[in-house]
């Protein structure tokens, strides 16, 4: 079938499906999208949303901006599913235009109709679990990823106030699209930047001409104690079983016992070391990780911008996929920010017929079983979050991505400006 096929065809099978799954059959789950939701409600109420508990079962705090809950003021419906098929639906035509800029960065390479179909195929069914996860619980990842990508698209075409606002609004929605700022400075988009700021500054006090500054000044001193990624709970990062990340997994490995009480009963620590010298251990891992992205990055090009379109995309894809490792209090659903990864590996696995007959095809095949397990073989779910195996598979393809530069790709073209 995928001999004769044409991409833009699978896409919309893709779509199709998408569609009748979570628009048909799943129009009735709210999920995450419903404290989201609640906390819109109660702002507009004039309550503080960050000392109210949400959900079916009210254990789920709000971890959000009080201006994104105030953005989402036309999503509040008096049926709640409504606001989240709206979302969902809005969240289907931005996978969509995710795919499309994915793939803007491997257009000037020749590949047949049957190549592109493959890509396209094997970068959502990598991503496929990731994808279900985000949809099933109703999240924000997939906008995420739209304003990280939309964004350098636009300023890599010169629109600097569209893609600066893509990055105030994601950073308000969740702090991980923060990541952007520093590869924007090292990479001199400094007019881009202080547009940034201008957009971030408007953003968040736009609440206030609703429910009152002091009112939004207070609420945001809230979030900024709630997100404080220097607290115990957030460094150990193992406040519930299914977060993953650097701070869970070497929380594990290194502190017998610690987690939920409705662990597993089954030991996961390698050493017994005093919980103070590993929140020291984590800090230095994720700075070594920080260092690295800025070795990945080349230092002696900093302040200048990368013409290169493959070689951008593998810079953007780096940061994307280091972002859910470091950043605290992450769920499965966050790591689609690897999708771009993803498709960059895969690309280069179907561009260069070297790669496929060795022995990375087989790890990066792995890797990709691994982080689909809880779609795949989801009756075991609980050992995978015991065991935070999608952060060895996370951490797995960054090790891949970081041997498979655009140079071992395409050769020496990697410099020219395609």
């Amino acid at each position: 079938m995928l001999k004769n096929a044409k991409p833009t065809y699978l896409l919309f099978l893709i779509v199709i499906i998408l569609s009748i799954v979570f628009l048909g059959f799943e129009f009735y789950g709210v999920g995450d999208f419903q404290i989201y939701i609640h906390a819109s409600f109660d702002l507009n109420k004039g309550y503080n949303i960050y000392e109210i508990l949400y959900g079916t079962e009210k254990i789920f705090p709000y971890l959000s901006s009080p201006s994104l809950a105030f953005l989402l003021t036309p999503f509040v419906f008096e049926q709640r599913y409504i606001g989240a098929l709206i979302w969902k639906f809005l969240n289907i035509l931005l996978l969509i235009r995710i795919w499309k800029l994915i793939e803007y960065y491997t257009l000037d390479f020749s590949l047949s109709n049957r190549q592109r179909t493959i890509f396209l195929a094997f970068t959502f069914a990598s991503s496929s679990f990731l994808i279900y996860r985000n949809f099933h619980l109703v999240q924000f990842t997939i906008f995420l990823l739209f304003t990280l990508l939309e964004g350098i698209h636009q300023l890599r075409k010169g629109n600097n106030v569209l893609g600066a606002f893509c990055f105030s609004i994601g950073i308000l929605t969740k702090v991980l699209p923060l990541v952007i700022i520093p590869y924007l400075f090292f990479r001199g988009y400094f007019k881009a930047i202080f547009i940034f700021l201008v957009s971030l500054f408007f953003l968040i006090i736009l609440p206030g001409i609703a429910i009152g500054f002091d009112q939004n000044i207070f609420l945001y001193s809230e979030w900024i104690e709630v997100i404080n990624p220097f607290k115990s709970e957030n460094v150990f990062d193992v406040s519930t079983r299914t977060i993953h990340g650097l701070g869970s997994l070497l929380s594990t490995l290194f502190i017998p016992g610690i987690g939920s009480p409705n662990m597993l009963p089954l030991k996961r620590n390698i050493l017994s070391v005093n919980p103070e010298v590993v929140k020291y251990i984590i800090y230095g891992v994720k700075i070594c990780l920080i260092f690295l992205t800025v070795y990945v990055l080349k230092l002696n090009t900093i302040f200048k911008k990368e013409p290169n379109k493959l070689k951008l995309f593998w810079e953007i894809s780096f940061i994307l996929l280091v972002t859910p490792l470091i950043f605290p209090q992450q769920r499965s659903y966050s790591f689609l920010l690897a999708m771009p990864a993803l498709g960059y590996l895969i690309f280069g696995f179907i561009y260069n017929d070297n790669f496929r007959k060795t022995k990375l095809t087989a790890i990066l095949v792995f890797s990709i079983i691994i982080l689909n397990l809880d779609l795949i073989l989801g009756q075991f779910r609980q050992y995978y979050w015991h065991y935070k195996t999608l952060t060895y598979a996370a951490i797995t393809i960054l090790s891949l991505l970081i041997y498979f530069n655009p140079r071992r790709i395409i050769g020496n073209t990697v410099e020219r400006k395609v």
